[in-house]
């Protein structure tokens, strides 16, 4: 039996507890609030469909990676986002919880807005991006919970990381689609947070494992290498 050295070791448990801490966080921020009028049944009804959502959905995270599909139909004129909002096409979200391979929205609407935003976002070869009402109350009394998931037409890994041929593919993808307006180099180091998602380690998050990560990062270097965003550093 292989013996994991002292760092693969803490990077499991990291992962472990990032896992655990970002779904009881989302577990208080959509049934535990003290004003959500839920009674104690509808508050452990969302608990147990919010634990169950992870087995599809992946963990709960804090941001996408740029490339990420829920993130590729941008239309921001400088930064790339990687939270979703207008910018990435979608309407009417309020009060969002995001889960590495989807996210739950609850608006003080019948949420048809958020329902036909999706419905416009641009298809592609590699994901569809899905928008249903959910039936049971997340949030607050009044709130309409409404699930968007991105569905993989890929496999994904058996951790729902994202396999290193597609990771490497998008982010190159995403991050070469303005390279004529670039001027300056940016090291990995500056640019893994949106590459990675967030949380994330030096060459993993919750969307990727070590190994795609080294892969990603020599990709990067590359790119960088062959002077494709110029020569200077920033």
């Amino acid at each position: 039996m292989k013996i994991k050295s002292f760092s693969e070791v803490v990077m499991v448990f990291r992962v472990n507890e990032s896992k655990s801490n970002g779904l009881q966080k989302a577990i208080q921020y959509l049934t535990s609030i003290d004003h959500n009028g839920f009674t104690p049944q509808e508050r452990e009804q969302g608990k147990f469909h919010l634990e169950r959502l992870t087995h599809w959905l992946g963990p709960v995270v804090e941001s996408y990676p740029i490339w990420h599909p829920l993130m590729t139909s941008s239309r921001a004129k400088k930064a790339q986002p990687i939270y979703p909002s207008q910018e990435c096409g979608y309407h009417g979200l309020d009060h969002t919880v995001l889960f590495a391979h989807g996210f739950i929205t609850c608006p003080y609407t019948d949420g048809e807005d958020v329902i036909e935003s999706v419905r416009a976002l641009k298809k592609t070869k590699v994901a569809e991006i899905s928008a249903v009402k959910l039936d049971y109350p997340l949030y607050a009394v009044g709130a309409c919970p409404i699930l968007v998931e991105c569905h993989w037409k890929l496999r994904l890994e058996p951790d729902l990381t994202v396999p290193s041929k597609v990771a490497v593919a998008l982010m190159l993808k995403q991050a070469l689609s303005d390279w004529e307006r670039s001027e300056y180099v940016q090291s990995w180091e500056k640019v893994s947070y949106s590459m990675l998602g967030s949380p994330h380690g030096q060459l993993s998050s919750l969307f990727i494992n070590r190994d795609t990560g080294l892969k990603m990062k020599k990709a990067w270097q590359a790119v960088c290498a062959a002077g494709v965003f110029g020569k200077d550093t920033f």
